[in-house]
C-alpha cells in the first residue's frame, strides 16, 4: 500500500490544504496552488505526486507496506508504510486511519490505496472554515470564568493539542412509518361561593402516517462519540464539494468502521423522536397531550458517504477522559468541564455563610424594629 503525500512543485515541500486562505500551501517556501492547480500537477488517480515520483525514481525504490505486528492487545491490523521524503515507517491502524503525519519529519500523508478506494470512497467532502486560532479560542472561551474548574485542568489546554479530524458521516434519505396512541386531557374549572371544581375529561387519540427525512446525518466511526458528534450539529450541507484527497493533507481523517446493523439501529433511534413529536403535533384542542404509545419503522434507507470537518481536543483528569469537538465549519462545541469538588465545597460554605449573615442581620433589624 502506498502512502501520498503532495509536494510542492517549486521545493519539493509538503503541500497542506491551509484554512485560512482556502488554498493548498507549502509550508517551506509558502507557495499557494488552488484546487485546479493541484488536481493538474497532481491527479486524484495517481498514488502520490510528480515530484514523489521523481525522487522514488533517484533512490530506486518504491513505498511498500509490511505487516510488523499481529496488535493481539487492541485486535486491530497495524501496518508500516514508509514515509516518501524522510524514508522513516509510518505505524497506523490499518483498518481506519485514512491521514496523518510522519512522526519524524512532521510530513502529512494520505494512506489512501485501501481506505479511499472503491466503496470508501467519499463522495463529498466539508472543507474546514474554522482555523486552529479560532478553535483554540472557542476552547478557551470555554474554560473562563468557571470558578469550579480544576487550575490543573485550564493549564493543561496546549495549543498544538485540537487535532483538525475529518470525520466519516453518511447523509441518509429514509422513508418510515409512524403510528402513535396519545393521552389528551381537556380541563375545566369554576367555582361558586364554596367550592371550587375541577372537570378532567380523557380522550385518547391516535395518528398514523407515512414520513420521508431527507440528509440526517450520522457519524459512522466507532472511535467517534456519536452524541458529540449530535452536539455540534447542524452541518451547512450547501457547502459540500466534490470529495478529492488533497482536502486531507496536513490533517486527521478516519475511514468508516461502523457496521451496517449498528448505523440502522442509531438511524431508527433517530429519527423516531422526530416522528412521533411530528405526529403529536396533529393532536389539537386540548388542554394537555401526552404520548402513551408509538410504533416506528424505516420502509427504505439510501445514504451517501461524505465528511465533515471536526476540531477535537481530548484531555485526561483524575483518570478520567475528556473529550470536546467543535464544528470544523462553524464553531459549535460540545464537552463536559472537570468539577473541582474542594472548590465546589469552600464555595458552598462561603455561600452558607453569606446566607446566614443576611439572615442573622435580617432577624436583627426585624427585632430591633419590633
Amino acid at each position: 500500500m502506498s502512502v501520498s503525500v503532495y509536494s510542492c512543485v517549486n521545493c519539493g515541500g509538503a503541500v497542506v490544504f491551509d484554512i485560512a486562505s482556502r488554498t493548498f500551501k507549502c509550508g517551506r517556501c509558502a507557495s499557494a496552488f488552488t484546487l485546479e492547480e493541484m488536481n493538474k500537477a497532481f491527479p486524484d488517480d495517481e498514488q502520490g505526486s510528480l515530484w514523489n515520483k521523481a525522487r522514488e525514481a533517484a533512490d530506486g525504490k518504491e513505498a511498500e507496506v509490511s505487516d510488523i505486528s499481529n496488535a493481539e492487545e487492541k485486535e486491530i491490523s497495524v501496518a508500516a508504510y514508509t514515509c516518501h521524503l524522510c524514508g522513516a515507517e509510518l505505524m497506523a491502524d490499518s483498518e481506519t486511519l485514512a491521514a496523518s503525519f510522519c512522526a519524524y519529519c512532521k510530513t502529512p500523508v494520505t494512506i489512501s490505496e485501501k481506505l479511499l478506494s472503491g466503496k470508501n470512497m467519499p463522495s463529498r467532502v466539508l472543507p474546514f472554515r474554522i482555523t486552529r486560532d479560532e478553535a483554540f479560542e472557542l476552547f478557551r472561551g470555554k474554560t473562563k470564568n468557571k470558578p469550579l474548574l480544576p487550575k490543573v485542568f485550564r493549564s493543561r489546554v496546549a495549543y498544538n493539542d485540537l487535532k483538525s479530524v475529518y470525520v466519516p458521516f453518511r447523509l441518509f434519505d429514509a422513508e418510515c412509518s409512524a403510528s402513535i396512541t396519545a393521552r389528551c386531557e381537556n380541563v375545566t374549572r369554576w367555582e361558586d361561593s364554596e367550592y371550587i371544581y375541577t372537570k378532567v375529561d380523557t380522550y385518547e387519540a391516535r395518528r398514523s402516517g407515512a414520513m420521508a427525512f431527507r440528509k440526517v446525518p450520522h457519524d459512522v466511526s466507532d472511535k467517534i462519540d456519536d452524541e458529540a458528534m449530535h452536539e455540534i450539529e447542524p452541518f451547512e450541507l450547501s457547502e459540500l464539494t466534490p470529495f478529492s484527497k488533497k482536502y486531507l493533507a496536513g490533517h486527521y481523517a478516519e475511514a468508516p468502521t461502523t457496521k451496517e446493523e449498528n448505523t440502522s439501529g442509531a438511524l431508527r433511534r433517530r429519527l423516531r423522536p422526530a416522528a412521533e413529536s411530528t405526529l403529536l403535533d396533529t393532536v389539537q384542542g386540548y388542554s394537555s397531550v401526552s404520548l402513551s404509545s408509538s410504533n416506528f419503522s424505516v420502509d427504505k434507507a439510501l445514504s451517501e458517504y461524505v465528511m465533515f470537518p471536526v476540531w477535537m481536543f481530548a484531555a485526561k483528569f483524575k483518570d478520567r477522559d475528556y473529550l470536546f469537538a467543535i464544528n470544523g465549519q462553524n464553531g459549535t462545541m460540545s464537552g463536559r468541564l472537570p468539577v473541582d469538588g474542594s472548590r465546589a465545597w469552600v464555595l458552598f460554605l462561603e455561600l452558607a455563610l453569606i446566607a446566614f449573615i443576611a439572615v442573622f442581620i435580617g432577624l436583627e433589624a426585624y427585632l430591633w424594629a419590633s
